[in-house]
């Protein structure tokens, strides 16, 4: 989580590795334009409730995330007036 607020390359090259190991793509994605807007809020899906279980948590949080994921990247394409199948 911290790698990705640095500046240096290494880094967040680190940040994404690590990410895409963990079946995580999407995630830079995510946390900067979801979670940092949403932090300790409902809307927030990196954040788990008091007393949630991990097996609770973790599973629906990494899918909300995608879900999120994919809805901002929809709606950064549809500005540039793209489709979300866009292929560059």
């Amino acid at each position: 989580h911290e790698l990705w607020h640095r500046k240096n390359w290494m880094a967040l090259m680190y940040a994404r590795i690590y990410s895409a190991i963990l079946g995580l793509p999407m995630y830079d994605i995510y946390h900067i334009h979801g979670h940092h807007i949403d932090v300790s809020t409902v809307q927030d899906h990196d954040t788990p409730r008091r007393g949630q279980t991990i097996y609770s948590f973790v599973y629906p949080s990494l899918f909300k995330s995608l879900r999120t994921s994919v809805g901002i990247e929809c709606a950064r394409l549809a500005k540039l007036g793209h489709s979300a199948f866009w292929w560059r």
